[in-house]
């Protein structure tokens, strides 16, 4: 069994452990879980749109300087 294997077992193991579900072709959040409400992505979003405003406080007012 290959590391990403075992790797695969352990995560599926710890979610089970935290009440999660597989349900279909997706994982289901335990049934009292406040976070089910909102969705994994938006921390994600969150963090991307905080970093470009923070790339682009550095920009003078009106500058069409482009921050990647």
């Amino acid at each position: 069994m290959s590391t990403i294997d075992k790797q695969r077992i352990a995560a599926i193991r710890k979610l089970e452990q935290l009440g999660y579900t597989f349900a279909g072709d997706d994982w289901m959040h335990p049934a009292n879980d406040a976070a089910a409400i909102t969705p994994t992505i938006t921390d994600e979003l969150h963090a991307m749109l905080v970093k470009r405003a923070d790339d682009l406080e550095g920009c003078p007012a009106g500058s069409t300087k482009s921050v990647s």
